[in-house]
């Protein structure tokens, strides 16, 4: 009777183990029960195309997203760039074109735009 007990006691300490080892395969779907189509992106909400606007809202909210595309803007911009040429009347418009659009602030701008729509590409 001892022996028989001591049997079954063991017998249900191998079944016990045996199934808590193989429970993390059949929850994550690598046992049986897989899933083979399952989505992750969608399961964790992500787009299947990923937008403009998703990109922008991520470099509003500051986070890494915000210093990656700002460091080499802010880098790049900071001294204007440097123009030459011989028409004395040419320059003069420009300057006027620079000065009254704030162009410089605003290709700095279209940096950052760019370079947050670029990042969208693989």
């Amino acid at each position: 009777m001892a022996k028989k007990r001591q049997y079954q006691q063991r017998r249900t300490a191998q079944n016990s183990s045996s199934s808590r080892a193989r429970t993390p395969y059949q929850y994550a779907g690598f046992y049986d029960n897989a899933n083979t189509r399952l989505d992750v992106y969608s399961v964790g909400g992500y787009p299947n195309e990923v937008a403009f606007s998703d990109l922008w809202s991520a470099y509003r909210r500051k986070g890494l997203a915000k210093v990656v595309i700002d460091l080499p803007v802010r880098t790049c911009w900071q001294t204007p760039p440097h123009i030459e040429c011989d028409d004395a009347a040419w320059m003069k418009s420009l300057e006027r074109l620079i000065e009254h659009h704030d162009l410089l602030e605003r290709l700095r701008a279209l940096d950052i735009r760019q370079r947050i729509e670029s990042s969208r590409r693989p």
